[in-house]
């Protein structure tokens, strides 16, 4: 095969790959937001059956030999085409070590999973949930051991979403800000609490359908549902899903989780339209995505300057007031106090969360922990992290939706994402002055918006995170970054 023949085959192929994945982010967005109940059975089946075909035009022996055309010709491709080939080739490899059978299985297993997770931290329910994440669970092992890994099982689970960053990498980035973490809780002083509120659900899609287009969120090219656990669906440029919970008496749980989904739907939203049609219409690795969902939610989110221009609109949609005065109300949210819910969590405590799954995956992987263990293990962590111990498997193992979608090594993204975010933003303010001052505008804003789509969203993947990380702060994930945002925070929250 002649290398222009192979080359344009392989487009051809990564096209219809990517095609591929967005009906499958349909399936399941839609799974997860309007299917009724009794269509899970079929949809699963569906749901397995679109994977199966993309696992088995990902691994097909014709496209692996098309891309040792490609290879053996590397001087002709442009810098796209390589970084096209790298991410293919990378996939292709990990792939073609699992039977197809057992793919499919597995997709058919966690499509059902993640509708029997629903209805069991409903119902708070675990044992009818566990013989799922048990299969679930004893899968990934088996992955794991076809994948291979260098050091621990667990690494060839964090590969996915980030080769450069495995347990040898993560354990000293979590030791230091565990530890600093621990240094600031213990200057933590007296809380400032907001009077409850009912606001209804209509009322909060108001307020969330305002923040959204605040933040630059494009409602032509995207829209908003609610789920059990809030995330955010990339079917397309044009085509972006957030959702999030309605709790009426927490109208501050989908505040903070529709600025978050938010953060990832811009970055989705932004990505260069050359881009479309391959595998480089994502972002650069789920850590650097969650930096910009952190960023809107936190950075931006949770500023004074935010509340100061944008609580009075939030009260009038809301139909009450949540708080009259903007320094109370930013002190109210950014009081630090452990908690159980991770996505409920402090911008501080947030990170002992991913901390205690992160060592629980770990003990699943590298030391045999099964399902049955898991409850126990959970509470014992939480005592000794946060102090506090669930009182319900909905608020403690069954509180996340990931492990049912088969999603073992993405909590650490999350953390990653908080540091990332704090370390963009000193870029941006070594650029173009304070952030409270552009936070206060819409003209402000925007200049923020469009900072991270020319440094970060346009290029999608086609830059690694550590190419990002480097070109951008002029270093690689440091902690130090984020513990001194904290310490700032902490002392504006927390003055006398």
């Amino acid at each position: 095969m002649t290398f222009d023949a192979a080359k344009e085959q392989f487009l051809t192929t990564i096209r219809r790959l990517t095609h591929l994945v967005s009906a499958t982010s349909l399936l399941y967005w839609d799974m997860q937001t309007i299917m009724p109940p009794k269509g899970a059975p079929a949809r699963a089946q569906v749901a397995g059956a679109m994977q199966a075909e993309y696992f088995r035009l990902a691994t097909d022996d014709g496209l692996g030999a098309i891309m040792d055309v490609l290879a053996e010709n590397g001087d002709k491709l442009t810098g796209r085409e390589a970084r096209i080939l790298t991410l293919m080739r990378r996939e292709y490899d990990r792939n073609k070590k699992i039977p197809a059978d057992e793919f499919e299985a597995f997709s058919v297993l966690t499509a059902q999973a993640s509708h029997f997770w629903m209805g069991a931290k409903q119902n708070d329910d675990y044992a009818s949930f566990a013989p799922y994440l048990q299969q679930i669970i004893d899968y990934s092992r088996r992955f794991t051991g076809y994948w291979g890994y260098e050091d621990k099982p667990y690494d060839a689970m964090l590969y996915a979403f980030d080769p450069a960053l495995l347990t040898k990498q993560l354990d000293p980035i979590l030791a230091e800000l565990l530890t600093g973490t621990r240094a600031l809780l213990k200057r933590v002083g007296k809380n400032t609490e907001l009077s409850t509120v009912t606001v209804p659900p209509e009322r909060q899609h108001l307020v969330a359908d305002y923040l959204l287009r605040t933040i630059g969120f494009d409602m032509d090219a995207g829209n908003l549902y609610t789920t059990e656990h809030p995330f955010c669906s990339s079917i397309h440029s044009g085509d972006t899903r957030a959702t999030t919970k309605f709790h009426p008496a927490m109208p501050l749980s989908s505040i903070f989780s529709v600025l978050h989904e938010g953060g990832h739907g811009v970055y989705d939203q932004n990505v260069s339209e050359d881009l479309d049609g391959t595998n480089l219409r994502d972002g650069a690795s789920m850590g650097i995505h969650e930096s910009q969902s952190r960023f809107w939610e936190n950075i931006v989110g949770r500023s004074r300057a935010f509340w100061q221009t944008h609580l009075g609109k939030v009260n009038e949609l809301s139909g009450v007031s949540l708080c009259d005065d903007p320094e109370i109300f930013f002190r109210a949210i950014n009081a630090i106090e452990p908690s159980f819910i991770r996505i409920e969590a402090d911008e501080l405590t947030y990170n002992l969360h991913i901390i205690i799954r992160y060592e629980v995956e770990k003990a699943i992987f590298n030391e045999g922990i099964d399902s049955d263990q898991l409850p126990e293990l959970w509470a014992s962590k939480y005592q000794e992290y946060l102090g506090i111990r669930p009182r319900t498997y909905a608020e403690g193992v069954l509180q996340d939706s990931h492990w049912s979608g088969g999603m073992f090594g993405y909590f650490p993204s999350y953390t990653i994402g908080n540091l990332c975010a704090a370390q963009f933003a000193d870029a941006f303010v070594k650029q173009h002055g304070p952030l409270e001052g552009h936070i206060r505008t819409p003209e402000g804003l925007a200049l923020i918006l469009d900072w991270q789509k020319q440094n970060i969203h346009r290029f999608g993947a086609e830059q690694t995170p550590r190419q990002i990380m480097e070109r951008i702060c002029g270093e690689d994930v440091n902690p130090a970054f984020f513990l001194r945002y904290m310490e700032k925070k902490m002392a504006a929250v927390y003055k006398a």
